[in-house]
């Protein structure tokens, strides 16, 4: 008999409209439940956790390029939450730029990911989310 696996509660934190309406596009075509949010900015990001813990996301989309703070001042702030170290947080950009994947990484980052923008990298992003999921419910 097979359980019911919950979603994957995913929180997307991007200044661009278009990119969250693109990502929250791609999880829904992937082949796992992922419950999607979108946000528009770190203070949103910040409202949310304070209003629903850490324990409600599984996996974080940061974005780096933001205007008030980047993704890596917002990864900084997040340290102080209880909990935090439990979710994953994957630095997400447009721009695949070897020092910003290495400084990601180096901050603790589980990955660095280009933000998909043709079919192939919208593919290998629904598999990545996949394979996260199966990881993250232990199967």
């Amino acid at each position: 008999m097979a359980l019911n696996k919950p979603p994957l509660r995913l929180l997307m934190v991007d200044d661009d409209p278009e990119d969250i309406f693109l990502t929250k596009y791609v999880c829904n075509r992937a082949s796992v439940e992922i419950d999607f949010t979108g946000l528009n900015s770190a203070e949103a990001l910040f409202e949310f956790i304070d209003n629903n813990g850490t324990e409600s996301i599984d996996l974080i989309l940061l974005d780096v390029f933001m205007p008030a703070d980047d993704g890596y001042d917002v990864r900084r702030k997040l340290q102080s939450y209880k909990g935090i170290g439990d979710v994953t947080i994957v630095m997400f950009s447009s721009l695949e730029r070897s020092h910003d994947s290495h400084a990601s990484l180096a901050h603790g980052d589980s990955e660095f990911i280009k933000k998909p923008s043709t079919e192939k990298e919208m593919s290998r992003f629904i598999d990545y989310l996949t394979l996260y999921h199966r990881h993250y419910q232990g199967s």
